[in-house]
């Protein structure tokens, strides 16, 4: 059974749009069929694929034509639904229509047989973009930094994500919590052990190292595996995939 997961911050700048690529290619790599949705206008999953956005193939066409365009083929296994600025509008046009936390849930639906693992990178806001992703998802997945504003901006996402429960989708669970950009620095640590004790067997084992192989990666439209298999940044991300693999 195909198993859908959404990548969810409020806060710009967590390494969101970079872990569910790397985690992503790295399942693909793996022999499982993955399939990533760029639900950001800011197309960065997009361009960090090394796809060009297009207006005439992306995310907000398929939506507003009821059915996905042709997946675009980043390397063996791995498709992408890529995004677009003019997904922006998304918003504002959707925003009446019947049954609108829906459209992309109905979308999934139409091609979720063909994938292992359907990844969705979802915008850093709780709009009808955010809602749409997580009320067709099994589990979140939740990048963090490990300092006081990323930290003390978790209760607001997770009351979003307890209404979300409530109200679209109450098979919603946690998946996995984890921190990104981290580095043997007691602040970091102090982050650590607070999640821990927040998030409990949530909170995952892996943390993400900062590194700048993984910056140079996404430059060059490449996951860091691919880039530099003997990154730091590349064994921190295969041993997230490891765990999110076995996510419940």
């Amino acid at each position: 059974m195909v198993k859908i997961i959404s990548t969810i911050n409020f806060k710009g700048g967590v390494a969101k749009t970079t872990s569910t690529i790397n985690i992503g290619a790295e399942i693909a790599r793996r022999g499982k069929k993955v399939l990533l949705i760029d639900a950001d206008p800011q197309a960065n999953l997009t361009v960090g694929l090394g796809i060009e956005p297009d207006e005439n193939n992306n995310i907000y066409i398929s939506l507003s034509e009821g059915s996905f365009s042709a997946p675009i083929n980043v390397s063996e296994n791995l498709d992408v639904i890529p995004s677009h600025i003019s997904f922006v509008d998304a918003e504002i046009q959707f925003s009446t229509k019947l049954g609108r936390e829906f459209l992309l849930k109905n979308l999934v639906d139409q091609v979720k047989n063909n994938y292992d693992y359907i990844i969705i990178d979802c915008p850093p806001s709780s709009g009808l973009i955010f809602i749409n992703a997580v009320a067709c998802s099994d589990r979140l997945l939740i990048p963090l930094l490990g300092e006081p504003f990323s930290v003390s901006g978790i209760k607001e996402l997770m009351s979003t994500v307890t209404l979300v429960q409530k109200t679209v989708n109450k098979n919603l669970k946690i998946g996995g919590v984890f921190l990104t950009k981290y580095e043997n620095v007691n602040l970091h640590k102090e982050s650590k052990e607070a999640m821990t004790e927040f998030f409990k067997e949530k909170f995952l084992k892996t943390q993400i190292r900062k590194n700048i192989s993984i910056s140079e990666a996404q430059t060059m439209g490449i996951d860091v595996v691919s880039y530099k298999p003997q990154s730091n940044g590349a064994e921190d991300y295969i041993n997230l995939t490891n765990e999110v693999l076995n996510i419940k």
